[in-house]
């Protein structure tokens, strides 16, 4: 994918972008698990940014 343009992770056969520093894909994005991690981060940045959200 590219991000105005530029490529965010390169290509992984040229070994190019993030590819060529060592990044391996491997598919964690895709899992269920990733998105409940996400999902609470979502929440906790939220939290942290408004007390109001805060439960006693």
């Amino acid at each position: 994918g590219t991000l105005l343009g530029f490529p965010v992770l390169g290509d992984p056969i040229e070994k190019t972008g993030l590819y060529a520093i060592g990044y391996e894909n491997n598919g964690f994005m895709l899992l269920s698990p990733m998105a409940l991690i996400v999902v609470g981060l979502i929440i906790w940045v939220q939290r942290s940014r408004n007390k109001a959200l805060i439960e006693d």
